[in-house]
């Protein structure tokens, strides 16, 4: 993979992830014909202490926030996750747009920090972004090689450079 050597390591055995894990990363997957949005509730447990925490997809084409006054938008537990299921050709002609989840009594739900799949409108304001090129298909799983042996690199260790270096006023 161009990528993974663009960035100086070596790696085998790349796999596209299963459509679940994009799921959990992205905050939704294409599966077949549908597209699924989920959260883990195991990633906000301060709220998922109560019987009765309600969850709902929210985006520009629903009203944010008024997105939680409405059942159709209301996530569903299935098992341990939260999902709304959708129709894919339902979303293809709102192209990009941005989404984020929200509880019922009004507390938004940032996604993964790590995720590259996000964007920062404002400051602390992000989103998912759901984008119809990315259906799940769109991240690798890989395994980093060992780079080989190092070289007596304990003489470099010894070796104090000459010169002015860092910060000077």
């Amino acid at each position: 993979m161009d990528l993974v050597e663009g960035a100086g390591i070596s790696g085998s055995q790349f796999e596209t992830i299963d459509p679940w894990e994009r799921a959990k990363l992205g905050g939704y997957a294409k599966i077949g014909t549908k597209v699924v949005f989920l959260l883990e509730p195991e990633r906000f447990p301060f709220l998922f202490k109560r019987d009765d925490c309600k969850v709902f997809l929210a985006s520009e084409w629903n009203g944010w926030e008024e997105a939680r006054k409405e059942e159709c938008w209301k996530l569903d537990w299935e098992g341990e996750k939260l999902c709304l299921w959708m129709n894919w050709e339902d979303l293809t002609h709102l192209g990009s747009f941005a989404f984020k989840f929200i509880t019922g009594d009004g507390i938004w739900l940032d996604p993964p920090d790590s995720f590259p799949g996000v964007e920062e409108k404002s400051p602390g304001a992000i989103n998912f972004v759901f984008d119809q090129c990315r259906t799940g298909k769109d991240l690798v799983s890989f395994q980093i090689l060992k780079s080989p042996e190092s070289r007596d690199l304990d003489s470099l260790l010894q070796e104090r450079p000459n010169g002015e270096f860092g910060y000077r006023e």
